[in-house]
């Protein structure tokens, strides 16, 4: 009976196998790891658009409704200043949030206050754009013209909230900031008077999203994904 030798495997050859098995899941784990980055990628900038479309699309509509003349803008160079719009809104609270017209003189009788700001998002940390509104009586309402604006009633008042003041809503997650370019920036309130001379009004709606763990929204250095939604409009008198 002849029997046959059985060669094993060399230690070069087994290093060569190792080694080629080695690049091969390196390669896997890569392809692995940009297709996980890309789909975060698409993820992240379809939640963006989301937020975007439902920011512009509430703000825009209130805006339209209302006048310069009861509009005052907080336009900040500083990040950490609070960014935002305050503008008169003729729906009645007191009736189904109708809008209300005076039928003699058909203008607007303006019954509330309303704020769109940036602040921060307590649950997951982000900014994110908020809406206030602060109420009076509707027989405070002035036909047709501004209702008097308190001293005190600022945009800190409705960050702030309190007394005659509807409890913040979250319109928009991953709204990083207002701007309004056309104006120029102030930590004062930009009044009506100069807004008027700047029509129709610019807004840009910034959205961003963490891009690490580490993402700090108060640090405008953070790294961070955006994209950027403008709209103009020419606000009625």
């Amino acid at each position: 009976m002849i029997l046959k030798k059985h060669r094993g495997v060399s230690a070069v050859e087994l290093l060569i196998t190792i080694s080629v098995m080695g690049i091969m899941f390196t390669m896997i784990a890569g392809i692995g790891l940009l297709l996980k980055k890309s789909y975060l990628s698409q993820s992240s900038l379809s939640n963006m658009q989301q937020d975007a479309s439902i920011a512009l699309a509430k703000l825009s509509r209130e805006l339209m409704e209302s006048s310069y003349k009861t509009t005052t803008i907080y336009n900040p160079s500083d990040i950490n200043q609070p960014t935002g719009i305050i503008f008169a809104s003729a729906r009645d609270f007191n009736s189904n949030n109708d809008f209300k017209i005076d039928p003699n003189t058909a203008k607007c009788i303006w019954y509330k206050y309303v704020c769109y700001y940036i602040d921060t998002d307590e649950k997951s940390n982000e900014k994110a754009l908020c809406r206030r509104e602060f109420l009076r009586d509707p027989a405070g309402g002035t036909t047709g013209s501004i209702i008097p604006l308190p001293c005190s009633l600022a945009i800190n008042s409705f960050i702030t909230g309190g007394t005659d003041y509807t409890q913040k809503m979250i319109v928009a997650h991953r709204v990083r900031d207002l701007n309004f370019s056309d104006i120029g920036v102030s930590s004062a309130g930009i009044p009506p008077s100069f807004i008027g001379t700047k029509l129709p009004l610019k807004v840009d709606i910034i959205i961003s999203e963490k891009a690490n763990a580490n993402f700090d929204p108060n640090n405008p250095n953070t790294s961070y994904n955006s994209i950027t939604v403008s709209f103009t409009m020419n606000l009625s008198n």
